[in-house]
């Protein structure tokens, strides 16, 4: 039989790397309809960003197009949701987002 995988997510902590030189912020939280994504650093075309349910799945992706980036959290259902932020496809920091 065949096993169907999907993208899961487990968080363990909300931390930030260690070695991060710059800040990244993510506000309005809690929000009804979007979070402005924001990255104290010149160049962030390398941004992108995951969002998880809490069950750990992966309910939307993007890249920064902009800074600050608006991500539309109006399409979710309440609830809290977890905003993975990554540069080079390694992980920078996580929100914890509350959607309304």
């Amino acid at each position: 039989s065949e096993m169907c995988i999907r993208d899961r997510l487990t968080i363990t902590s909300i931390s930030k790397q260690p070695d991060l030189n710059y800040a990244v912020t993510a506000h309005p939280n809690p929000t009804s309809n979007y979070v402005n994504l924001k990255v104290e650093k010149d160049s962030w075309e390398s941004i992108t960003f995951e969002i998880y349910n809490l069950i750990g799945e992966l309910v939307a992706k993007g890249e920064m197009k902009a800074n600050p980036t608006q991500i539309q959290f109006n399409s979710f259902s309440p609830g809290v949701y977890f905003l993975k932020i990554l540069e080079n496809q390694k992980n920078v920091k996580t929100f914890k987002i509350v959607k309304n």
